[in-house]
């Protein structure tokens, strides 16, 4: 019988559907964005996560399907964004179809967990957890759940839905997704600010050194301080370098200039305000690999502060955390900083000085910054 006799409609290419993956050439690919987004045409464009997920505008569609959950939860993401954008007057609603008991799943539950990460470290948001603790450390293990034909249906599936067009093919028992869909989660974004799990200080002052250091991981040309050969590649994290005139002799190396950010005045209208430092190079540990070390090993920063380029001070007792609050810095004076490191009462040489800094403000050729630059090679 022919497919009108039987009542199936098919979707014809080019007047009821479009598609756009990886073959579709650049001119194209607007092109076909221009078609989808004029009224009266196609009304489903078919759109490669990979190839269509950047520099295309697809504002009219008001519905995203998202069929294959990816690694990077940025790849969804933008996906959705070419239609969730500028220009876009309606409300835009994602489905997420994923495979129940497979590895589809699991990896949309680190998508969810990545997305917290970067909203608590990076937008300080105050996410509510999708998923617990006990699941997020299950994530690689696949659990498939037996098939049970006495169970009539799943009771999140009676959950009243916002979505009018979800809601009627839940409640119609003839549909795929009546039969199928075992489970909904319904929320409006990945992570929800909630009021539980606000990132905390320390965890906060723990990322930003991690960042800093995989900032800095890449190698700098250093001189070595005993026998004076330049350059030699070495990473800014690490304390010590290898030397090829003496390698079974490695030289304790200068670190990296402290990382000056986060300088807020202590009160409104205060004349005192409070800075943080982060020390880049690590300090020599067992557990870094640090030539020279032993279980009685002891190793320490020593900061220096220099006012209005005057005399380097001293400042107290050693400091043992790679992450410093400094306090009471007085407004309409330029501040720098610089660090060594003394392992075992053998001290490195000084770093260069940090970015200059002045009540509220920090400087870096002239142009005020969040914070310094790249440390520079010698």
């Amino acid at each position: 019988a022919s497919p009108a006799a039987s009542g199936v409609r098919y979707w014809r290419p080019g007047d009821d559907y479009l598609r756009l993956d990886g073959s579709v050439k650049g001119r194209q690919r607007f092109d076909l964005a221009q078609e989808f987004n004029q009224a009266g045409g196609a009304t489903l464009m078919l759109v490669s996560t990979t190839a269509g997920s950047h520099g295309i505008n697809l504002q009219g569609a008001s519905r995203v399907v998202v069929f294959d959950a990816s690694w990077n939860p940025t790849n969804d993401l933008q996906a959705v964004f070419r239609t969730y954008r500028y220009g876009q007057r309606r409300a835009v609603t994602v489905y997420r179809l994923l495979a129940a008991g497979t590895m589809e799943e699991k990896v949309y539950k680190k998508q969810v967990l990545k997305q917290g990460m970067a909203s608590r470290v990076v937008e300080l948001a105050d996410v509510e957890r999708h998923y617990t603790k006990e699941e997020i450390a299950k994530a690689y293990q696949v659990d498939v759940p037996a098939d049970d034909p006495d169970e009539e249906g799943d009771d999140n599936l009676e959950t009243m839905l916002d979505d009018r067009l979800l809601q009627e093919l839940i409640d119609d028992p003839r549909s795929s997704c009546a039969r199928w869909c075992r489970e909904i989660r319904a929320h409006d974004t990945m992570v929800d600010e909630a009021g539980f799990d606000q990132i905390t200080a320390a965890e906060m002052a723990d990322a930003h050194v991690e960042y800093h250091r995989s900032l800095h991981s890449a190698t700098r040309n250093a001189r070595c301080p005993e026998c004076g050969l330049f350059p030699l590649q070495h990473s800014w994290a690490r304390p010590y370098v290898v030397c090829p005139r003496h390698p079974s002799r490695p030289a304790l190396l200068s670190p990296a200039a402290p990382e000056v950010q986060d300088l807020q005045p202590m009160a409104a209208g205060g004349s005192e305000s409070a800075a943080i430092l982060k020390f880049v190079t690590e300090l020599p540990t067992l557990q870094n690999n640090s030539p020279y070390c032993t279980p009685q090993s002891r190793a320490h920063y020593e900061l220096e502060i220099q006012e209005n380029d005057g005399a380097w001070v001293a400042q107290g007792k050693p400091i043992k955390s790679s992450v410093v609050r400094k306090k009471h810095l007085r407004e309409g004076i330029s501040y720098k900083f610089r660090v060594r490191i003394v392992h075992d009462s053998r001290p490195s040489e000084w770093s260069d000085a940090s970015a200059p800094l002045m009540h509220g403000r920090v400087f870096s050729q002239g142009i005020h910054t969040g914070m310094q630059g790249a440390p520079q090679a010698p």
